[in-house]
């Protein structure tokens, strides 16, 4: 097999390795912000609800201006939160990114793989030709059905790759 040719396609076998490392790390951290997100709503849920429920038996033996006012903000601040909840579903966002994930870690480990195949030595120029297609088309079946990424979520595994939490220096190695 041709060095340069070699040279040629492990260097895009490194960098789909990347691309799919880096967006891994993105719907991981999407997957984060929005089970936060989810588990906020979900105390301020209960906190308000027990406010509530404080205020309404109280009621009976007080018709203070406060405590009514309380139980008003409560229960709108609560009907909110409710609302979002259920328009938005977290939790259900938080799933569709951890499957994106855990699909393009899976990806991922193919990829390391396969560059260390193509690095023994051990498959021709035709089986790597194969490998990267069968690896490129399973990648963008996960991009088909992978949920949006978003601001927040990308910013957030920029600050991981900066702090080294994670690296491509496997990759510098060649």
């Amino acid at each position: 097999m041709d060095k340069e040719t070699l040279k040629i396609y492990k260097e895009q076998i490194e960098f789909c390795y990347g691309n799919v490392e880096w967006t891994h790390k993105i719907h991981e951290k999407a997957a984060d912000i929005y089970t936060s997100v989810n588990n906020w709503l979900r105390w301020a849920q209960l906190i308000l609800s027990f406010v509530i429920s404080a205020d309404v038996i109280s009621q009976f033996k007080n018709s203070s201006p406060a405590i009514s006012g309380l139980l008003v903000v409560c229960t709108v601040g609560l009907a909110l939160i409710n609302t979002i909840t259920k328009s938005f579903d977290f939790s259900g966002r938080a799933n569709k990114h951890i499957l994106a994930a855990n699909s393009l870690w899976a990806l991922r480990e193919d990829y390391r793989s396969f560059k260390n195949d193509i690095e023994a030595g051990i498959l021709t120029i035709e089986q790597i030709t194969e490998r990267r297609k069968e690896l490129q088309d399973a990648v963008q079946e996960v991009y088909k059905t992978a949920p949006r990424t978003f601001d927040r979520a990308y910013k957030k595994a920029e600050k991981d790759f900066k702090e080294g939490k994670v690296t491509f220096e496997h990759l510098e190695e060649h």
